[in-house]
């Protein structure tokens, strides 16, 4: 029978506490250079792709919809195929 002492027990999580959270910050960091990324592409798309069409200049019912509804029709099939996977 091994015994240990508190202190054992406390080092031992210290480590892997230590070792999650590097890996934590690690993905973080990544997580925000993707989102920047993406941020300022899709803010120059937006910006100056709107005057290759004429989207923005008429009003269009079936447009406006398409764009209120795409991106969660978007986030809800990546998030179910991701469930999928899991699964």
């Amino acid at each position: 029978m091994v015994v240990l002492s508190a202190g054992d027990v406390c080092c031992r999580r210290s480590r892997a506490q230590e070792a999650a959270q590097s890996s934590i910050t690690d993905s973080d960091a990544v997580f925000l250079l993707n989102l920047a990324a993406t941020s300022f592409a899709l803010g120059g798309a937006i910006k100056y792709g709107s005057l290759l069409v004429a989207l923005p200049f008429e009003p269009n019912a079936t447009a406006a919809v398409a764009i209120v509804l795409a991106p969660a029709t978007i986030w809800s099939a990546r998030k179910l195929a991701q469930s999928q996977q899991d699964s």
